[in-house]
């Protein structure tokens, strides 16, 4: 029973550990992808999403009227942001909100209804994959930004940061859909109840009523190893013992918003201009 249950935890720490490297991973790709293109940016060298190519990051005077970051820097940190919130709502098997109200009350990024329309969320909430719409969008803004960088060591780096995280994407999909074998878990649990079920007997003569405290702690502690392994068999969800994947998420925010701001690079904030919109409207 305790090489079962060792191999039992053991298997379950090893998925909570492989994913936490994940996203891990995925906060590596983004630091890498936004400093490239910031470094890119600053020297002349990427084009607009759409392949116009640019001098200089465009001004708020330059952006063009339909509902999009047109600056290849502004769309790659938009998409990386989505594709991160996306990630984490997809995995714990809900809905990713498509509204600002419905954003406050799930605490999603507040970062992500600047970065991106009210048409880009509900179209990246619609999808049946949402953060696989998130990393297509990403890579057709720097398809669109590298066209013609003519740098191919460049262009493999910031593509590179991409198939990363398609990477972490299907290495987590893999551990939400491998469970433990189903029929390993119930032997475990049947070995367990049998032990606990024949360890009074064995006992009672050496300790008399003394068992009956000594028998409660010992299977109270083999039950929480159980219980440990089943929390952390799927590291995507809401318990203690669970990876704080809103924090994850908060901490590729923070890092692409403080790029973006200490270099001074401008982008569309949607949420401004739908504030300055309603402000419109009620006057």
């Amino acid at each position: 029973m305790s090489l079962l249950l060792a191999f039992r935890l053991n298997s379950s720490f090893s998925r909570w550990w492989e994913a936490r490297n994940l996203w891990g991973s995925l906060i590596v790709s983004s630091r890498s992808l936004m400093t490239h293109l910031l470094s890119a940016t600053r020297h002349g060298g990427l084009c607009r999403t759409d392949g116009t190519k640019v001098d200089e990051p465009p001004r708020a005077e330059e952006w063009q009227t339909d509902d999009e970051q047109t600056d290849c820097c502004a769309a790659a940190a938009a998409w990386t942001l989505g594709f991160a919130a996306a990630l984490k709502f997809h995995l714990r098997g809900q809905p990713l909100p498509a509204t600002r109200d419905e954003h406050a009350k799930e605490e999603v990024l507040t970062a992500l209804h600047r970065l991106l329309s009210v048409r880009q969320l509900r179209e990246l909430s619609e999808s049946s994959h949402p953060p696989l719409y998130a990393l297509r969008q990403l890579r057709f803004a720097l398809e669109g930004g590298l066209r013609d960088m003519r740098r191919p060591a460049f262009e493999a780096r910031c593509l590179g940061a991409v198939e990363s995280m398609v990477g972490c994407l299907t290495g987590c999909e893999r551990i939400l859909r491998t469970p433990c074998p189903p029929g390993y878990v119930g032997l475990l649990r049947c070995v367990c109840f049998v032990w606990m079920l024949m360890m009074p007997f064995t006992l009672v003569e050496v300790l008399g009523w003394l068992m009956i405290p000594v028998v409660s702690l010992t299977s109270l502690l083999v039950l929480a190893i159980e219980q440990i392994g089943v929390e952390i068999e799927n590291p995507f969800g809401d318990d203690a013992n669970d990876l704080p994947l809103h924090a994850y998420c908060l901490t590729v925010e923070a890092d692409l918003m403080r790029a973006l701001a200490e270099e001074a690079h401008e982008y569309r904030d949607f949420e401004d201009e739908a504030d300055a919109a309603d402000a419109q409207t009620r006057v």
